[in-house]
Order: structure tokens, then sequence, then C-alpha cells
């Protein structure tokens, strides 16, 4: 009998489930790039009763069905509660895309996250080198190259017009986080506030769906952290990554008016 309620109750929480996929919803995408605090802010935003989806899906942007896509990986293929206005995914790769008509939709708001190239390389460097010393993420050359090409297709974004955008630079929201928190509450028209403390859920810490580090799992934002300066890189190394940067950054800061 036990196991007779318990398929019931699962039946019944799938169906749920596939209701709530069918409803309409607004979308938030970050857009951003590895190592930038994304994981923190989307399980920030997760915690909020309007907002559904706290991990990297890697679904590929290119037309409408990839929203309803976006839809049914966030409800069946993690624990985020159901009910709630929008709908959340990051994007850190370019592979994911953005089409452009897609993320001018009335119904897109995107969060562009940006975070400065020494620091971003030496903590992706660090945590492959601790996770898997074969990953291509191990090495200092292919990291920075990585974050010049994503960097480059976040500026071309930025110019597109959207409808609906903001940019957040990524330190901030460890050093500043009351002011950028109030700032997304307003952007995203939320009726609770954004606070620092967050909920972790099934998939938190887990590779492929976002940070895997110590920090994630603490429940709030942490502010102390490693600065991964073993990791040596020089000035000439990054002299691209650092041009690539602040053409970006010049880009994304004109979202802020």
């Amino acid at each position: 009998m036990a196991d007779y309620w318990r398929q019931a109750k699962d039946l019944t929480g799938s169906a749920r489930r596939g209701l709530e996929a069918l409803r309409s919803k607004q979308y938030i995408l970050v857009m951003s790039h590895m190592r930038c605090y994304s994981s923190l802010l989307c399980h920030i935003l997760n915690s909020n009763p309007e907002v559904a989806g706290y991990v990297e899906t890697h679904n590929v942007y290119a037309g409408r069905a990839d929203l309803w896509r976006l839809k049914r990986r966030v409800f069946w293929g993690t624990d985020a509660d159901i009910g709630g206005r929008d709908v959340l995914d990051k994007i850190l790769h370019n592979s994911c895309r953005g089409n452009p008509v897609l993320l001018r939709r009335d119904d897109v708001f995107v969060i562009f996250m940006l975070r400065e190239p020494r620091r971003t390389i030496q903590s992706t460097v660090a945590m492959a080198r601790k996770l898997n010393p074969d990953d291509w993420k191990a090495d200092a050359g292919k990291v920075t190259q990585a974050y010049i090409r994503r960097v480059k297709k976040l500026r071309i974004l930025a110019y597109q017009e959207l409808r609906h955008a903001i940019f957040v630079d990524a330190q901030r929201l460890v050093d500043e986080s009351s002011g950028v928190l109030g700032e997304l509450t307003t952007f995203l028209s939320l009726q609770e506030p954004l606070t620092e403390q967050y909920q972790t859920s099934r998939l938190t810490g887990m590779q492929l769906f976002g940070d895997p580090g110590k920090y994630i799992n603490a429940g709030s934002i942490v502010r102390k952290r490693e600065d991964y300066s073993e990791i040596k890189l020089s000035d000439e190394e990054l002299e691209p990554a650092f041009d690539a940067y602040a053409s970006a950054l010049e880009a994304l800061n004109t979202l802020r008016s």
C-alpha cells in the first residue's frame, strides 16, 4: 500500500510539473562566462518565490521552441519549486548561442555579468586542476582564449537593443551585495526583495550544472575567498584578455542607463 501511495504521489507531482510547464512564463537569462559568480546569483534568484531555476541547462536559444524546452528542463530536470512567474537559465558558453530576435522578446529579461580576467582565469584554472588535471580548463592559455571569445560575444549582444537588459559587475555582487540585489529586484519587478541568503538544492555544487566549489553550499554570500595567486599569469599574457574585457565593459555599461 505504501508503494501505491508513493507512486500516486509521484504521478501527481509529475502532472503538476507538466501543467506548470504549459503555463505562460517570463524568462530570465543570465548571460556571462565561467567563474563569474553566476551560480551564486542564480541560487539567490531561485530562492525568490517568483523565480524557478538555478542550474545551467545547456539549452540552445535559437527560436521560440527553446523557451518551451527551458521550462521543461527546469520543471522536470531539477527540484526547482513550481509556480511563480519567471523561469531562469544561465548561459556561459557561445555554443548555447542567443538569437538576438529571441532575446528582444518582451517576456525575456537578460542579466549580463562580467568579471575581470585575471581572477576569472586563475579561478577557472585552479578549479580544473583540483577536479581534473587533464581538463582543457587546467591550461591557462586555453582558458584565456575561451574568456576572450566569450566576452567578445557578450559585447556583441550588448549592442542588440534588447528590450529588457541589465549589466551586473560580478565583483559587486560579492562586495556590494545589497545595492546589486536591490537593482535586480527593481529590474525584475519582484514583489519580495532578493536577499543574500539562498536555498541550496539537489544539483547545487554538481559539475556540469554550476559551480562545484566549496562556497556555493554556504547558503549565503561568502565575501572572504581564496585569491588563487598561485596561478601565475603575466601582464603580457593577459593583455588581450584585458583589452576584450575593457571593450565589453564599455558596451555593457550602456545598459545601466
